[in-house]
């Protein structure tokens, strides 16, 4: 089931593939994907989806593309995503490690309607190998809490075998 979310011949990971599907499962308004980068602790963005005007938005309030965009991981942040289980976050603020301003991170809740906030690694065998955050509407909270976290912890044995893959054979499959 997972195995469409890989392209087995470069061994890259179809991140915009998985934020659609996400999204459908989890009725998000507003959702960001991101790999994790052992060498620098950081988190780099892969995937965003949500309603495009409000993408725009949040990209205008940043003040800097959310694509491709290395965010450090703050103090605690890497032995919280190691931990097997579906986070309820505060703010923005919060979810950036502390990076977005908390005045601009409560801008965009406000613009953006965002209530619940929710985060969860992706893992495999102990290894954090990215994350997830989704953004609910206002008044809204997470239904399908299980199906997320099943998902997630399949999303880390994809991405586990897309490593190794990528590690052995490079080529040409484009990441989308």
């Amino acid at each position: 089931m997972l195995a469409h979310y890989a392209c087995w011949e470069a061994g890259s990971f179809q991140w915009t593939c998985l934020a659609r599907d996400l999204m459908r499962l989890t009725g998000a308004l507003f959702l960001v994907l991101s790999e994790y980068c052992p060498e620098r602790k950081s988190l780099i963005t892969r995937g965003i989806e949500g309603i495009p005007q409000k993408v725009e938005a949040v990209i205008h309030q940043l003040g800097h593309p959310v694509m491709g965009y290395e965010w450090v991981l703050a103090d605690g942040v890497y032995e919280t995503l190691q931990e097997e289980r579906l986070h309820r976050l505060d703010s923005l603020h919060e979810v950036s490690s502390y990076h977005i301003p908390e005045f601009v991170g409560f801008t965009i809740e406000k613009l953006l309607g965002i209530g619940s906030i929710y985060s969860m690694g992706f893992l495999h065998e102990g290894q954090l190998l990215g994350n997830f955050v989704l953004a609910m509407p206002k008044g809204q909270t997470l239904q399908s809490e299980q199906q997320v976290m099943v998902l997630s912890r399949g999303v880390g044995r994809v991405l586990s075998q897309a490593e190794r893959k990528k590690s052995t054979n490079p080529g040409n499959c484009k990441n989308q």
